[in-house]
């Protein structure tokens, strides 16, 4: 296991692609969780990466649980340790999540969400990335 702390924006993707599982441990005490998008969450749907994060409202709008990721009860420390533990003991299901966070990438590229955000100034809907 490594923490790495902080990391200029150019280093991220080296750890994220040699990770096994990214745990994303927000806590109710986190300013912005009711409306927060992570970037780091895009980051991590990029490189494939099974996730363990809180399971506050917000953060199931992008990931799926069981899906993309494990939704843990926020505030807990075990909950945090189970889910990465509920990872790391399942490679058929590490492997599912991978595929699926790889798939779902594409959606939230910058040149997806452009297509988006024109498409609703445009009044033309939002439809497929």
């Amino acid at each position: 296991m490594a923490f790495i702390g902080l990391a200029l924006n150019i280093e991220v993707p080296a750890p994220l692609w040699a990770a096994d599982v990214v745990v994303m441990p927000y806590t109710s005490r986190t300013p912005a969780v009711r409306y927060m998008s992570p970037l780091k969450r895009s980051e991590i749907l990029a490189a494939g990466r099974p996730i363990v994060d809180a399971d506050f409202p917000v953060m199931g709008e992008i990931v799926r649980d069981g899906e993309m990721a494990l939704l843990v009860k926020p505030d807990s420390g075990e909950a945090l340790r189970e889910g990465v533990a509920a990872i790391l003991g399942n490679a058929g299901l590490a492997r599912k999540m991978s595929l699926t966070l790889l798939d779902q990438a594409k959606s939230y590229s910058w040149k997806a969400r452009a297509r988006r955000v024109l498409a609703l100034t445009m009044g033309q809907g939002v439809g497929p990335a």
